[in-house]
């Protein structure tokens, strides 16, 4: 199964992008990287840099044809902009 993780590079993403990738499953992965690490992220997983929240950072084959998507992508730098991360 294509599995699409946001916030792949966070501690959650990347903890689930090892599970999945454990399970067989093909993970690409998306993250900006504002508070997850390049070195989070496992070997196996294909990565790009983007903001999913500004579409023109966004290319929407990152997005081709997922057969599940996890969206683990949420700042907690800034708890007053709750609208952001929703």
């Amino acid at each position: 199964m294509r599995v699409l993780l946001t916030g792949a590079a966070g501690f959650i993403g990347s903890r689930l992008c090892e599970a999945l990738l454990k399970h067989g499953h093909e993970v690409p992965g998306v993250d900006d990287f504002s508070t997850g690490r390049a070195g989070n992220v496992p070997a196996g997983v294909e990565m790009w840099r983007a903001d999913i929240a500004d579409p023109s950072s966004v290319s929407t084959w990152m997005f081709s044809e997922p057969d599940l998507i996890y969206h683990c992508a949420a700042s907690y730098k800034d708890r007053d902009n709750w609208e952001r991360d929703a």
